[in-house]
Formats: structure tokens, sequence, C-alpha cells
């Protein structure tokens, strides 16, 4: 048993620091501006910059409106519900199919 929690706690150990790295590499602070920029075409190809911009906005957007139902009236609207979480995962499913396949396929002028 305890030869488990040793392999969990090496696991998490390994875990932290990869994604430690990754943080180091592609995430900065301007001091001039006082932002943090996060460079992700430093792992990724530099086509996923505006998926990953859409899905950040989406789900902020989800959330923010879901907070704000659940701060009307809490026992109606619960904060993480079922529902909550299954429509935030169709929202990422279709954006990430538009973005990966869609773009892809049809150009609109």
């Amino acid at each position: 048993m305890n030869s488990i929690f040793i392999c969990i706690k090496y696991q998490i150990f390994i875990l932290s620091y990869i994604i430690n790295y990754i943080m180091s590499q592609i995430v900065t602070f301007d001091k001039n501006k006082n932002r943090f920029l996060v460079n992700i075409t430093k792992i990724s190809n530099s086509d996923f910059t505006y998926l990953i911009n859409d899905l950040i906005r989406m789900i902020l957007l989800q959330v923010t409106i879901q907070f704000m139902f659940f701060t009307k009236n809490p026992d109606e609207n619960p904060f993480f519900t079922f529902n909550f979480i299954e429509t935030l995962i169709y929202m990422i499913l279709g954006l990430s199919i538009y973005w990966l396949i869609i773009k892809r396929i049809v150009k609109i002028i």
C-alpha cells in the first residue's frame, strides 16, 4: 500500500514539473503593459491561437452567465449542474469542430 502512495507521489511530482516547465516557456509578464503574455506558438501551430482565444472567450461567457443566474436564484439555478457542464462540453466540441475542420474546408469571403 505504501508503494502505491510513493508511485502516485512521483507521478504528481513529474506532472507538476512538466506543467511548470511548459508554463515557464510560454507565459511571460510584460512589465510595461502590466499583463501576462501567453505565447502558445512555442508549443503548437499558430492556427490554434484563434481556437484557444475563442474557447477562453466562450467558457468565460458561459461561466459568467451561469454565475449571474446562480446569484439571482440559487435554489432554482445551482452553479455547477450536469446540464451546465454538458452544455459547456458541447460548446467546446462545436467550436473545436468549426476551427479544426469547417474553417479549413470552407472559406467565407
